[in-house]
């Protein structure tokens, strides 16, 4: 079995829907394979934290009354039945509907939440900049295969965007904070597919991360489309998983800054969180003197 297998199949195998035979497979291959194992953690984890992220999070949580009042209509529908059925298949009837009742509740309130506050279209348009960042990563940091030479940070910042100043200094600084094994590796401006990003390069563990910062004002996004000014790290999601990198994106009024790698997705996350603060302050003060 190999690892493109364990990414198909893993939430399966941590959902113990596999047969004997597959499910036999993927131990075997998670007893030699470090990465697999170290990605099916991640996932578990995600799982445990949005598991508890749910169960204590009073805005999904059905209404007292209302879970009293379904239940004892559903039981009153459940008798009226029990002479074509048997007892166990109503109360077993019920209690499908109360699932059905609560999953019903909770997709209203989700998507009551995606439009006031999560900003949907606005995700969109990141998701599909994340592409763009990826491939950046991959051609500029990993291949070296840009068409267009890059170009300092500094020079970059006086030409076209003001957040790009000094923010070398600012990451170095940060990770100089952190005390950790994130190295720089080095910052300029490129441009991928028509898009300029700020890049700074990051090393851990023998794996490169990029920091990489574009703006926002573009036709992507709209001149309508509001903006959050939540903390930086509540803001914070994943991408869609590009070519085989991880992307975590979040934003600043006007910019829009992605962490890419190969790590796996709960550790370039945790690499993003720890620089998320620090960037996003440092973008938000170069907008400030633009802002009318």
């Amino acid at each position: 079995m190999r690892c493109q297998d364990i990414r198909e199949i893993g939430d399966s195998y941590l959902s113990d829907e596999l047969e004997a035979e597959p499910r036999d497979q993927v131990a075997g291959h998670l007893a030699s394979c470090a990465q697999c194992q170290r990605e099916l953690a991640a996932r578990r984890q995600l799982r445990s934290t949005l598991r508890a992220s749910f169960a204590h999070a009073d805005a999904l949580r059905m209404r007292d009354e209302f879970a009293d009042n379904l239940r004892v209509q559903l039981r009153a529908v459940a008798l009226r039945k029990t002479k074509r059925t048997t007892p166990r298949l109503a109360w077993l009837a019920m209690a499908a509907c109360l699932l059905l009742a609560l999953a019903f509740g909770l997709t209203m309130t989700l998507r009551q939440q995606g439009s006031d506050g999560e900003e949907p279209a606005l995700r969109a348009a990141m998701a599909e900049i994340s592409r763009t960042a990826a491939g950046d990563h991959a051609n500029c940091a990993i291949k070296f295969q840009l068409s267009e030479k890059p170009i300092p940070l500094e020079e970059a910042g006086l030409k076209y965007d003001r957040s790009y100043l000094n923010l070398g200094d600012v990451v170095n600084a940060r990770l100089t904070e952190l005390s950790g094994d994130i190295q720089l590796v080095e910052s300029h401006s490129c441009v991928f597919n028509g898009r300029r990003f700020a890049h700074v390069v990051l090393k851990e563990h023998g794996s490169l991360i990029s920091l990489l910062i574009t703006d926002l004002s573009s036709p992507e996004i709209g001149k309508d489309t509001k903006h959050s000014k939540s903390d930086a790290t509540k803001q914070l999601f994943t991408c869609p998983e590009f070519e085989g990198y991880q992307v975590a994106c979040f934003k600043t009024a006007s910019h829009a800054i992605f962490l890419v790698s190969d790590l796996a997705e709960s550790e370039n996350l945790a690499v993003a969180r720890l620089l998320a603060p620090t960037v996003c302050s440092h973008v938000s003060n170069a907008e400030s003197p633009l802002k009318g």
